[in-house]
């Protein structure tokens, strides 16, 4: 008898790409969207990451937070081997209002695999605080 052993996969995922489009959007008006502070400014990202792996990827996930914020982690969705997830609108006073007032922000793409090898990229957005508005 022949016995055949299969060594467990330990190939993590591998990032293709992944991006942030726009890289750079503003905290929502109040009233959301009004045309108090920059009209027509994007308030929301799409964040993107084409993911692949030697078996299969099973997981995933865009993190992020704002200073003193509790991490906020989404999962993202697949279409095929791409990956995507909305980052903002963020209400009107969530967004951290000290000078600059533009808060770049990292946001942390995590892929898993079905034997757990992970891998990871980051992609940043800057978030402009309404409070630029008022100067």
């Amino acid at each position: 008898a022949t016995t055949t052993t299969t060594a467990p996969d330990s190939t993590p995922p591998t990032f293709i790409q992944q991006s942030a489009v726009p890289d750079h959007i503003w905290e929502q008006d109040s009233p959301p969207d009004s045309l108090f502070c920059p009209p027509a400014y994007p308030r929301q990202s799409a964040i993107s990451a084409t993911v692949t792996d030697n078996v299969a990827v099973t997981l995933v996930t865009a993190s992020w937070q704002f200073s003193g914020d509790p991490v906020t982690t989404v999962t993202m969705t697949p279409s095929g081997s791409v990956y995507s997830a909305s980052f903002g609108p963020f209400p009107y006073e969530t967004v951290p209002s000290v000078l600059p007032y533009d808060n770049p922000i990292t946001i942390t793409i995590r892929a898993r695999d079905a034997a757990g090898n992970q891998a990871s990229r980051t992609v940043v957005v800057t978030v402009t605080s309404t409070a630029s508005c008022l100067g």
